[in-house]
């Protein structure tokens, strides 16, 4: 059989193609990119998962099957539309990456109560579903201990207020600042969360926290603890356990903020989709996403406790040792572990070990990834062995030393005309 002569192509090329397409006109091909376009919008499904986070995963894929049958009710509009395929292409290979079972759970997800909507017709709610890697979580909490989106920790040592997150749905501002009185250390003093109106979902709202106070409120500034859409579904809630545990759910966005007390120290933590956290994380001076601006070394607190208080003009209210035993009893572990050590060397305050507690409790319920790659069950200070013995460079003053032979060290670092004359006295009685 001789092959087609080269003037042929063309036409067999042009009839190939009017076979393939004439069941999908263009309307149709119109309604199909729309239809699978829903079907993303309903079962935000994942697609920049990483290996760590793969195991079997029943909710996930009762997830998978119900966004597979959304697809199949366009299949007659879309036939051979790269788009369509490729979704199914992604469905197929998250179905064997998380094993699920090859045949379809009998009773199908339906996401009628929370479905998105247009903003004319309601609030546009993220959906309910999302597999544990597909959020971000950060949190303050203590003497200032930052755990921020990335999962990096730090400890801050700049007094004022600043925005923990600044999104376009809220804001959460914390005001921080030294406690004076007995106990040195820091604290957060006040934390607002204000809610902007966003469509239909909610108007703005305002939550306040102070240490001032004698507990933590059960509603916002209007007296208000919910909020509903035009179809009566809750978009915001508080939730409060007690006087010193509130939460306040976002559904619409799929966001819980948390705030805490004990006694008169704060603390709060932010849990939201990760999708939220890319779109809003170039703007400035947000803590979750930039950290402090000034940090405290407390690795070279936890490593050497006292050149560290001499060289920063704090002072060890308990010995580490006691300080340890404290925080192992407490049940608190690694980063919060230190944190726990660091607080109650500073303050000697059994407040900041609840607090401390309470911080990785809601890190572990609120945050699975947290559990899955960063928990070990330390309780030691190995991390900070290196640092022993290392001359510190970056003192926040000259060193002040408390021991009878330190008079030449505080006529050095002094400047005040008093205290220069008792030094010079001192020295001539000396010598």
């Amino acid at each position: 059989m001789r092959p087609p002569s080269a003037s042929f192509l063309p036409i067999l090329f042009a009839a190939v193609c009017f076979l393939f397409f004439s069941s999908c006109p263009v309307q149709a091909t119109s309604k199909c990119r729309s239809s699978v376009m829903e079907c993303g919008r309903l079962f935000p499904i994942l697609k920049d998962y990483g290996e760590e986070h793969i195991r079997e995963n029943p909710g996930y894929c009762k997830l998978l099957w119900s966004y597979h049958r959304c697809l199949n009710r366009t299949s007659s509009l879309c036939h051979g539309d790269i788009h369509f395929n490729a979704q199914l292409t992604i469905i197929w290979k998250q179905r064997k990456d998380f094993r699920c079972s090859s045949t379809p759970p009998s009773d199908d997800y339906s996401p009628s109560a929370d479905i998105y909507r247009p903003s004319t017709s309601g609030c546009p709610f993220f959906h309910r579903i999302q597999h544990h890697s597909m959020v971000g979580f950060c949190t303050m909490f203590g003497d200032r201990h930052l755990r921020r989106f990335d999962d990096r920790t730090e400890t801050c040592d700049v007094d004022g207020a600043f925005p923990l997150a600044d999104n376009d749905y809220f804001v959460v501002q914390i005001t921080q600042g030294r406690r004076g009185g007995a106990q040195p250390g820091g604290a957060i003093s006040k934390i607002n969360v204000i809610i902007k109106k966003a469509n239909e979902c909610s108007g703005q709202k305002h939550f306040e926290a102070s240490s001032e106070d004698s507990g933590l409120s059960n509603a916002f500034t209007d007296g208000s603890d919910i909020a509903t859409d035009p179809y009566d579904r809750r978009t915001i809630e508080i939730r409060r356990s007690n006087s010193s545990h509130v939460e306040i759910e976002l559904r619409y966005i799929m966001t819980t903020i948390t705030i805490r007390r004990q006694g008169p120290y704060l603390a709060v933590s932010l849990r939201l989709p990760i999708q939220l956290i890319r779109d809003q994380s170039e703007v400035e001076n947000q803590l979750c996403f930039q950290g402090c601006l000034k940090r405290m070394p407390t690795a070279e607190a936890l490593a050497q406790p006292h050149s560290f208080a001499r060289c920063h003009r704090t002072v060890v209210t308990v010995p580490q040792q006691i300080a340890l035993e404290r925080c192992r009893s407490a049940n608190v572990t690694d980063n919060f572990f230190d944190a726990c050590v660091f607080d109650r060397m500073i303050s000697g305050n059994d407040y900041l070990l609840a607090m401390a507690k309470d911080a990785q409790e809601d890190t572990e319920r609120l945050y699975e990834t947290y559990r899955r790659r960063f928990k070990t069950d330390r309780q030691d200070l190995s991390p900070y062995d290196s640092l022993a013995g290392q001359q510190f460079q970056d003192c926040a003053s000259p060193e002040v030393s408390n021991s009878p032979s330190g008079a030449s060290s505080l006529w050095r670092s002094s400047k005040r005309p008093l205290s220069v004359l008792i030094g010079l006295l001192v020295v001539r009685l000396l010598f």
